[in-house]
Formats: structure tokens, sequence, C-alpha cells
């Protein structure tokens, strides 16, 4: 694995979890970051526990969202 290419992407990841583009509604975020985990996986960048690990903070983060919107906040 290449460490500097793993920080890049893993940066790359939680940059667009924190700061969405503006036309992106929470199900379009949250379909984006699994694709990416996906292919971070499918490269060789990250193993198999660090891809459930952005599978889980994604979909906690999406369910959060969800919450959010529900809840009108």
């Amino acid at each position: 694995m290449n460490e500097n290419g793993k920080e890049e992407a893993l940066a790359e990841w939680h940059t667009l979890m924190s700061n969405p583009e503006p036309h992106m509604d929470a199900e379009e975020l949250y379909d984006e970051l699994l694709k990416m985990a996906d292919r971070y996986k499918s490269i060789g960048l990250i193993n198999e526990a660090e891809w459930k690990g952005l599978v889980e903070e994604a979909t906690a983060f999406h369910v959060r969202s969800i919450e959010g919107l529900e809840g009108g906040a």
C-alpha cells in the first residue's frame, strides 16, 4: 500500500463527507462515499477493516443526516 496515496484518499473522503458538493443531497453523498470506499479497496489503498470503517462512518453520518431532515433541523 502506498501510504501517501492512502492518506490523500482518506483525506479526500473525509473532506467530501464534511463538505459535500452543493448539488448533493444526503442520498447522493452517501452513495458517493460508498463508491469511493469501494474504489480505494479495489485498488489496494485500504484493507478490508479500513473499508468497513469507512462504510460504518458513512452509514452513521447518513442516518444522522436523514434524522436531521425528518426532525426539521
